[in-house]
C-alpha cells in the first residue's frame, strides 16, 4: 500500500461511483491523478513536499479571503487524535488507525465563519471535492489529518493532509458520508462560496464587472463531475468578450487556470485555442439553472468554463470543462 499510488488513487476513484461518475470518467480522473502526482514526485522528494505543502482556507470568513497554513503551522494549532478505519486502505480494511489533526471546525472557527454558511467545501491537489454540512463539522471530531499511527500520512497514502471522518464512534457518519468524503491530498477548505474574482492579464473582474458583459445562456449536458446528468441552462460571457473589456489578445494560446494544483500545473496547462475563442462560444458560467442561481463551491463555483456544441471541432478530444476558474493567460 504504502508504494502503490495506484492501488490507492483506484479505490478512491472508485468509492465515488455513487457520486455519478461513468467508467470514461473514472478513467480519465485515476489517469489525471497518477500523471500529476509523477510530476510531482519527479521533482521533489518527500520531505520536500511536506515542507512545501499549504492548506488554503477561503471562502465565507471574516480573517481575511485567504489563509495560508503551512504543515508546521498546522502542527501548532491545537491538535486532537481520532481512532477509526480507513476505508481506503486495501489491506485492512476493518482495522482502526490512529489519526492526529486539526479538528475542522477549531480551524474555522480561528479565521470566523460567516453566520450564514452552511456548509464547506475540501478540494485536493487534483480537483476533487466533497461538500460536508458545517453544522456537522461542529458536531463531530471530523480532522485534517497529518499523522496516522505517530508518522506522517505518505503520498501514497493520500497525504500529507487527510480528511478524516470517525466512523468508529460516530458510525452514523458513515452513511451520511461515504468513502467519497475522506479527501486525500487535501490543499483547500472552502467555507460557503468565496467572491467571484478572476484575473486576466492585468484586469481583476468581479461578478458585477461580468454582469455588465453581454450575457449568454446555452443548455447543454455538462462536463463537470459532481453535477447531475442531462442538459441544465447555463449562464454567462463569451470569452472573447472578456478579453475585449480586459484589452487583451491572444495571437496563440490561452491559458485557463482553477484553484486546484493541477489546474495551474505549468508542465500540463489547459489551453484553449485562440481559434476556438474567436470562432465558437467559449464561456465562463456565472450562474445555472431556470432561476439563474449563483454556482455554489459545492458545484465549482464561483465560476466556471464551459462550452456551446460548435467548440468541439476546435479539440481533437473533449473541451475541458473546468470548475473554480479563478486566471486566465494570454500568451
Amino acid at each position: 500500500m504504502k508504494n502503490n499510488l495506484g492501488v490507492f488513487a483506484v479505490l478512491a476513484l472508485l468509492t465515488s461511483c455513487s457520486s455519478g461518475y461513468s467508467e470514461a470518467e473514472l478513467t480519465q480522473l485515476h489517469e489525471e491523478a497518477i500523471a500529476a502526482n509523477a510530476i510531482l514526485m519527479k521533482n521533489l522528494n518527500q520531505n520536500q513536499q511536506f515542507e512545501l505543502w499549504q492548506l488554503l482556507v477561503q471562502g465565507e470568513i471574516n480573517y481575511q479571503k485567504t489563509v495560508s497554513l503551512s504543515l508546521a503551522q498546522l502542527k501548532d494549532l491545537e491538535t486532537i487524535s481520532v481512532v477509526t478505519s480507513d476505508p481506503h486502505n486495501s489491506l485492512n480494511a476493518n482495522s482502526s488507525y490512529e489519526f492526529r489533526g486539526v479538528k475542522v471546525a477549531t480551524l474555522l472557527d480561528r479565521y470566523g465563519v460567516d453566520a450564514d454558511v452552511t456548509e464547506v467545501t475540501f478540494v485536493a491537489y487534483d480537483g476533487y471535492r466533497a461538500t460536508v454540512s458545517w453544522a456537522d463539522l461542529q458536531k463531530y471530531p471530523i480532522i485534517v489529518a497529518f499523522e496516522r499511527d505517530r508518522r506522517p500520512i505518505a503520498r501514497s497514502d493520500g497525504g500529507p493532509l487527510y480528511l478524516v471522518f470517525p466512523y468508529t464512534d460516530y458510525p452514523q457518519l458513515q452513511q451520511k458520508y461515504g468513502d467519497r468524503y475522506w479527501v486525500f491530498y487535501l490543499t483547500h477548505a472552502i467555507a460557503g462560496t468565496p467572491d467571484l474574482s478572476l484575473q486576466v492579464g492585468e484586469r481583476k473582474f468581479n461578478a458585477r464587472s461580468l454582469a455588465k458583459l453581454p450575457q449568454v445562456t446555452i443548455e447543454e449536458a455538462v462536463g463537470y463531475s459532481g453535477w447531475s446528468p442531462g442538459k441544465v441552462q447555463l449562464h454567462g460571457v463569451r470569452l472573447r468578450d472578456v478579453f475585449q473589456a480586459a484589452k487583451v489578445e491572444s495571437e496563440e494560446t490561452v491559458i485557463i487556470q482553477g484553484k486546484s494544483i493541477v489546474h495551474r500545473n505549468p508542465y500540463k496547462p489547459i489551453e484553449i485555442p485562440v481559434a476556438a475563442v474567436q470562432g465558437c462560444d467559449v464561456l465562463l458560467i456565472t450562474a445555472w439553472g431556470k432561476k439563474r442561481q449563483p454556482i455554489p463551491s459545492r458545484m465549482g463555483g464561483p465560476l466556471t468554463l464551459a462550452f456551446s456544441p460548435d467548440c468541439q471541432e476546435f479539440f481533437p478530444q473533449n473541451p475541458p470543462w473546468l470548475t473554480f476558474v479563478e486566471q486566465i493567460l494570454v500568451e
